[in-house]
């Protein structure tokens, strides 16, 4: 059931009052502006017209101050008295005529004007002055009549256009907003019941939250749907267990503390039998395995774990048969009386032997098929312990000469293929139990354990590496190398130890002209004559 909106919480009352509220500040500090604005305005022009009013009988005024002449003055007087905005006037002149009309002026009025009188006759002569007192009450009254008009018309023009901008907002938001919420709550969860989006709002910011609404009904009808499926899905599934318990490809087998296989499936008996037509014999289950102590190792450890003990076996076999290997996954089972490991096997041998191929692949360089880098320190320190005082291992570090510009000017593709010919060449100098490794870029690492024939081995490999090597058809290349070179153990105990001496005599032949080899005993020496 739809909630009910208070009238004061609705979005239309409290926009409207929000909007009202902020229209009344504005209004209120506009329209005090615009009065002082316009009061100011009022009485400058009241200034003015008693400027005007002087220029107007400033000539006359002179004449009467210039001959002395109260008729004339009394007369100029009388005219600016009736004017609404003057409320006395004195005209004087040097000589000391003095005439007076409308109130009586005292000279110390704020706001008395005095005007000087030229001589009509000699210019910048002054032969008297004017003095006017501005009828201020009535100037003041006028002023604030011109500017509470002001404010009022404006206050009219602010009030219509908060009323439009209510009634605006009312009916382009709050209207379709509630009508909208009206609509939503009618639509059941799940339904495919949606809103409908008015033509005029299709682009606006209402038609796109119409629009979210809609794709979030479609999204809880969908999951609505799908918990559904899913109620329906659990009791065929409850149905089916016994069916996929028999007719499931992995084996699935219920074994006690003591390993007997209480109850298994068909493909538990054919995983563990193989091709063999003899039946399982479940008190002989640890026979069945290369490693039954692993087996009964594990069973225990699952009996006391509160997750599953998963771990690979490998199956007895026949020399004349293939090696077959099993993932064994341990559970424990507990009932009211007794607990049990539930034992599910799977068939890995075709796994196993993937995984033996990609850690080959994995040892080798994809680039020239040697070792690579990781691989080789593994082999080296297979072969170092077979190595003492009277056998010793030989290890050559070789850099190519003058290969970063064939791979700069021909691109790299040429530079591989000149990796991979030295690659090549390097193999063909060597014995099968010489280790070959790619060390990182155009560095190549060569172990060999014949001390005696070291320099031979050497050169060898200089020779190799000087000989051309054809990129096309018209195209041919010549690198050389710079090899350095350290023994094991008298050059280092250690593989880092021993390669780092080798590198630095290869760095030496590498500043003393490259395509040659030297000695880590001839640096060591050289450092020490220094």
């Amino acid at each position: 059931m739809a909630a009910s909106i208070k009238t004061r919480s609705s979005l239309a009352y409290r926009t409207g009052i929000s909007i009202l509220f902020g229209a009344t500040l504005l209004t209120a500090a506009i329209s005090y502006y615009f009065y002082q604005d316009t009061y100011k305005e009022q009485l400058h022009s009241a200034d003015r017209q008693l400027q005007q009013l002087f220029t107007t009988i400033e000539s006359s005024a002179a004449i009467a101050a210039y001959l002395d002449n109260s008729e004339i003055a009394t007369e100029v007087a009388k005219g600016l008295t009736n004017n609404e905005i003057v409320s006395g006037v004195q005209l004087t002149s040097l000589t000391g005529m003095n005439i007076s009309s409308g109130e009586a002026i005292t000279g110390h009025e704020p706001q008395l004007r005095t005007f000087n009188l030229q001589s009509p006759f000699i210019s910048e002569d002054v032969v008297g002055k004017v003095l006017m007192l501005p009828n201020g009450s009535m100037i003041r009254n006028r002023a604030q009549q011109a500017a509470w008009r002001h404010v009022i018309l404006m206050s009219v023009h602010s009030f219509v256009l908060v009323l439009l901008a209510i009634f605006l907002v009312h009916r382009n938001l709050s209207h379709p907003i509630k009508n909208l919420a009206k609509k939503l709550h009618t639509i059941p969860p799940g339904s495919k019941e949606r809103l409908d989006c008015p033509k005029q709002h299709q682009h606006d910011e209402i038609g796109l939250f119409i629009q979210d609404t809609n794709i979030l009904l479609s999204s809880i009808q969908n999951t609505l749907d799908g918990e559904i499926r899913l109620r329906e899905y659990a009791v065929s599934l409850e149905k089916q267990f016994r069916l996929m318990f028999e007719s499931a490809s992995c084996g699935i087998g219920l074994v006690n503390q003591q390993g007997v296989v209480l109850q298994h499936n068909p493909s538990f008996e054919k995983i563990i039998v193989g091709e063999s037509s003899i039946p399982l014999a479940p008190k002989a289950l640890y026979d069945y395995f290369s490693n039954p102590d692993q087996l009964h190792s594990m069973i225990k450890k699952a009996l006391v774990s509160d997750t599953p003990v998963n771990f690979d076996l490998q199956l007895k076999t026949l020399k004349t048969q293939p090696t077959r290997w099993l993932n064994c996954l341990l559970s424990k089972v507990d009932d009211n009386e007794d607990t049990f490991i539930e034992l599910i096997l799977y068939d890995i041998s075709e796994r196993a032997l993937r995984e033996q191929k990609t850690q080959l692949e994995a040892e080798r360089d994809p680039l020239t098929q040697l070792y690579n880098r990781r691989a080789g320190i593994r082999r080296i320190e297979s072969v170092l312990p077979r190595s003492n005082e009277d056998r010793f291992c030989a290890f050559l570090l070789l850099d190519l000469d003058k290969f970063k510009p064939i791979n700069d000017k021909h691109g790299h593709e040429a530079g591989d293929k000149v990796l991979k010919t030295i690659a090549n060449r390097l193999n063909l100098c060597l014995r099968r139990d010489d280790i070959v490794i790619r060390w990182g870029g155009d560095e190549f690492l060569v172990v060999i354990e014949q001390p005696n024939k070291v320099e031979l081995v050497a050169q060898k490999l200089l020779n190799k590496t000087l000989e051309s090597i054809e990129l096309e058809k018209s195209l041919t290349v010549q690198v050389g190398a710079s090899i350095g070179i350290a023994f094991y153990p008298n050059h280092g105990t250690s593989v880092e130890q021993i390669i780092h001496n080798a590198d630095l005599a290869m760095y030496q032949v590498k500043q003393s002209g490259r395509n040659r080899f030297a000695f880590y005993e001839s640096i060591k020496d050289q450092k020490k004559g220094a």
